[in-house]
């Protein structure tokens, strides 16, 4: 159709319109904001984008680009092309390298001018690029065989993404098993400790990361032994044959040589040493740097870090050399020689080889720093790895108060650390060893003080429930140590269980709750026993709980969730396979299904040998423990006879017993029977802090105890009356009281020799040096079992001494319970108790702030005459310092006026249950018994309840022991 005439506008107004509209099109682009487009990677499960990498790329961008490229494939299905330049007709992922950014294990992900672009500050950082973008998607990398790749086949990135980061730690082994480098890659670890396979591969994207803070000095990259001894003896350490008892060990264990390289005038007394070398010895100096330079020469720059450390023991060389060199410094540390040939190693190849760092591992012989920190300071190119076994591993390597103090000196020693830390039970892998929690305060520690890097020894067995996760975990932590370790669990476990994260969450938790429940529960890294942590009702409900998981993800497509649900169901099995005897009985209340003994074997050893558990199939060797794969299950399996029962209760066992000091068996050269001023029998625990004196609890040298028999064993509340005199304001450890038990399964002793299953510092002040009922909580205690006290070994300590142990049974103990009055304290919050269901209070922060105010505290209204009592309460006390001897008191109050109180002490990342006595006290009508705040560092006080205790029951330790006989 035609414009009517009338319409029509000349050619020269036509183009005044157009000039016009294109003048208001531009004003409006000006007058607008510019939104930059979404970048499309896929659409419809078609590419819409390409990798790009350089033409001349290296090895970690080409294995980055075809990373990326797979598992993008595998969310949308649409094939990704890498290439060296943009494609027509596609988006451009560009990977590269970008100096700017520092750290070449940062990176940076970012849509840019069109495109999106990952970059590295080196090869390493690219890779990570890569793998963060994927996890951003919803990818989630759990094991090597169980990740989640989400579908997606319209993938799009928002334009304004940007995010960039970097490692907080420098060093972060991977402390898997498996030979899988590029899984150990998405654990952001830069070093594999275990696999030499996978660590060639991580070293040659960006070459190696690894730290040196091995056992050295006597093996093969030094002054190896079975090169140097039989011809230089005088090499080795000299060391005097302190107890004659130990001659046949020494002539057995072929360790030691009597007369080869020992001056003749020394030979009856003294030995060489083929585990510790002479650290001063000028000859063996000289053969040390050849020694090095040689290894430097062929392995410089790839690695950059050396370890002159000693062996795992605890020898030193006394020498006349090194004897005065030690005795030159006041502490008389080994250390010192250590140092000495560290500095004296590190001066001569500072300019040969200028990056290499030359480390001292503190550990055995090197456990403590010098008190001459100037004339001992390390040079600036070594370190010092900071190890620390002998402790309670249920708790933060910093909560350790001889690990605190011992770093703390080493500081002032040294300008870079490494750790060497140990996150697992080494004689039974399998064991729980619920230590999620204590990674994330550990690692946070290390970022807070400067460490450099190290490694942290965890099981090598799969089996052990939530091994993956905690992997998983400690690679988040070991890149960024502030992250939400909550946060972190709940994207674990809705990623690798699935459907099966509830029960499998559910299992954690019981596990670290049994951790929480008594203070001084010991939770060694070579007790093998369950029994210490876990309840029986416990393993009920793990039980229950490890029966829904392979059904909970039995159709779901994700092989690698049913995996997952399957090896945690192993710990079902397990755990009633070694405590069998005890679910027994537990069978005849109908709290679970009744199942025999063989059963049980029967299913674990199907779980032991099956394919999935194969090297072939996890990538790893199996092991149940550190010493092989079966020589764990065969103690379990053979320790039982056909039908285990469990050990019994003495039918007749009395509400309580007494150990007066005169019925103590002391194992001590120093310990003493006396008698107090008063009159009082005591065992006296002396420590002189001399120069040949052990600085750790040292059974042989000063203890007191008792064994328990066989018409004694049973389940108590076990208790100490201590005396204990602090020198120092705010001792750690004054004293300690603890339990050494054999391991039984059912009534069958497993083998000869005792574990460590509780240990109870007693904290004290200068002023408060009565006596002081210690409780160490609840037990079973087996025939042989030895309860005891030494005296602490941080700081001098005075008047150590026990006048009585008490067993009380547990049904006396908490038969009369006296519960908060939530109502007189307005600010107290009431909770339960998740796992064992028992009603506690709480005094926290007003918001905001971080401690408890003074006015703020938990307290209970006698509401009858109670008479005389001894009074117990049960309390958990949270603090931010690391050691709090005065973090809360117990009060018994009347009328305002505080009749009695005891101090309550507490530390940083602690969060477990204690029983504090109160001590023998007159109740009446109308008083308050209230947990209060002190020092100003508690973060909560929560109270469970006040135990009001026939004294009868504690019969009064003074009165016992002035009636017993003492030896002149």
């Amino acid at each position: 159709m035609k414009t009517p005439p009338s319409l029509r506008l000349p050619h020269s107004a036509l183009r005044i319109v157009h000039s016009a509209l294109c003048i208001l099109h531009c004003a409006l682009c000006l007058a607008l904001p510019s939104f930059a487009a979404d970048f499309q990677l896929a659409t419809n499960g078609l590419a819409r984008a390409a990798i790009v990498v350089p033409a001349d790329a290296d090895k970690a961008l080409n294995f980055a680009s075809h990373e990326l490229a797979d598992y993008l494939a595998k969310m949308t299905t649409g094939r990704f092309m890498v290439a060296d330049k943009p494609l027509a007709g596609v988006g451009t992922i560009r990977l590269g390298y970008d100096a700017a950014l520092g750290n070449p294990e940062a990176f940076s992900v970012r849509v840019a001018d069109g495109e999106l672009r990952i970059a590295g500050g080196g090869p390493r950082g690219a890779i990570y690029g890569v793998y963060d973008l994927l996890e951003h998607f919803g990818c989630g990398f759990w094991a090597p065989d169980n990740e989640t790749v989400p579908l997606c086949t319209n993938l799009v990135l928002a334009a304004d993404y940007a995010k960039t980061d970097a490692p907080k730690i420098a060093t972060r082994a991977a402390d898997t098993p498996f030979g899988d480098a590029a899984y150990h890659l998405k654990l952001r670890a830069n070093w594999s400790r275990i696999n030499d396979a996978s660590e060639r591969t991580i070293a040659s994207f960006g070459g190696s990361a690894m730290v040196d803070i091995m056992h050295s000095l006597a093996s093969r990259k030094c002054v190896d032994r079975r090169v140097y001894f039989d011809k230089h003896p005088e090499w080795f350490a000299l060391a005097k044959v302190k107890d004659p008892a130990s001659w046949p060990y020494i002539r057995k264990s072929g360790l030691y040589e009597a007369t080869n390289g020992v001056p003749e005038e020394l030979r009856g007394e003294w030995v060489r040493f083929r585990m510790a070398i002479c650290p001063t010895n000028p000859e063996m100096r000289q053969e040390l740097l050849r020694r090095i330079d040689a290894y430097l020469a062929t392995h410089y720059p790839a690695e950059k870090s050396f370890s002159l450390s000693p062996e795992d023991n605890h020898e030193v060389c006394e020498c006349p050399r090194c004897r005065a060199l030690m005795e030159s410094d006041t502490s008389r540390s080994p250390s010192v020689l250590y140092i000495d040939l560290c500095n004296f190693v590190a001066d001569h190849f500072r300019d040969k080889y200028p990056d290499v760092r030359f480390n001292l591992l503190s550990y055995g012989s090197c456990l403590d720093a010098p008190d001459d920190a100037a004339r001992f300071h390390l040079r600036p190119n070594c370190g010092v790895a900071v190890a620390h076994h002998w402790r309670n591993h249920g708790l933060p390597v910093n909560c350790a108060e001889r690990f605190h103090g011992r770093f703390l000196k080493w500081k002032k020693v040294c300008d870079t650390f490494y750790y060497w830390d140990y996150y697992t039970c080494f004689t039974a892998y399998a064991n729980p060893f619920p230590n999620r929690i204590l990674l994330s305060d550990a690692y946070r520690f290390y970022a807070d003080n400067g460490f450099q890097g190290g490694f942290a020894q965890m099981t090598r067995n799969r089996l052990t429930p939530f091994a993956d996760m905690l992997w998983w975990i400690k690679g988040r932590l070991a890149w960024n140590p502030y992250a939400d370790v909550e946060a972190l669990t709940d994207q674990y476990f809705q990623g690798a269980y699935g459907a099966a994260a509830p029960a499998a969450r559910r299992i954690l938790d019981i596990l670290e709750h049994a951790r929480n429940r008594e203070r001084s529960l010991w939770m060694g890294d070579y007790v093998s026993d369950t029994s210490p942590l876990l309840s029986v009702a416990d393993i009920v409900e793990i039980r229950r709980l490890c029966d829904r998981l392979q059904g909970a993800v039995r159709n779901d497509p994700n092989r690698g969730r049913r995996l997952a649900a399957w090896r945690l169901a192993f710990l079902g099995d397990y755990l009633a396979a070694m405590r069998y005897p005890e679910l027994a009985d537990a069978d005849k209340t109908g709290r679970m299904r009744k199942e025999g003994w063989k059963p049980y074997i029967s299913r674990i050893e199907a779980v032991l040998k099956d394919w999935r558990n194969s090297a072939e199939a996890t990538g790893s060797k199996f092991l149940l423990n550190e010493h092989g794969a079966d020589s764990f299950w065969h103690v379990l399996k053979d320790a039982y006879r056909d039908d285990p029962r469990s050990l019994p209760e003495p039918a007749d066992k009395p509400p309580s017993v007494v150990i007066p000091a005169g019925r103590m068996n002391p194992k001590a050269k120093s310990t003493a029977l006396e008698r107090d001023a008063d009159g009082t029998v005591l065992s006296a625990l002396h420590f002189n802090w001399g120069p040949n004196e052990p600085q750790y609890m040292s059974p042989s040298y000063s203890e007191t105890g008792f064994d328990v028999t066989n018409g004694m064993a049973g389940t108590w509340y076990v208790f100490a009356d201590v005396r204990a005199g602090a020198t120092v304001s705010n001792d750690e450890a004054t004293a300690y009281c603890g339990i050494y038990a054999p391991w039984y399964l059912g009534d069958t002793p497993v083998k000869p020799g005792k574990m460590e299953i509780a240990s109870r510092r007693i904290e004290r002040t200068p002023d408060d040096t009565g006596w002081r009922l210690e409780s160490l909580g609840r037990w079973r205690l087996p025939p042989g079992t030895r309860v005891w006290v030494m005296p602490g070994v941080l700081h001098p300590t005075t008047n150590v001494a026990v006048r009585a142990f008490h067993l009380v049974r547990p049904d006396a103990f908490t038969r009369d319970s006296l519960k908060p009055d939530a109502a007189a304290t307005p600010w107290v919050v009431r909770d339960e108790d998740k796992i064992d269901r028992y009603p506690f209070w709480s005094a926290l922060p007003p918001e905001g702030e971080g401690t408890v105010p003074a006015e703020r505290f938990v307290q209970s209204v006698v509401q009858k005459a109670h008479g005389v009592r001894h009074l117990f309460a049960r309390v958990r006390v949270r603090d931010r310092q690391w050691f709090d001897n005065r973090a809360a008191r117990l009060e018994h109050v009347r009328g305002g006026e505080v009749l009695a109180s005891r101090a309550v002490t507490a530390q940083k990342g602690d969060n477990t249950w204690q029983i504090v006595s109160l001590g023998a006290v007159d109740l009446a009508k109308g008083d308050i018994l209230r947990l209060v705040p002190d020092s100003g560092n508690a973060t909560e006080l929560t109270l469970r309840d006040f135990l009001l205790v026939d004294p009868a029951l504690l019969a009064d330790s003074a009165e016992i022991q002035m009636a017993a006989p003492i030896p002149d």
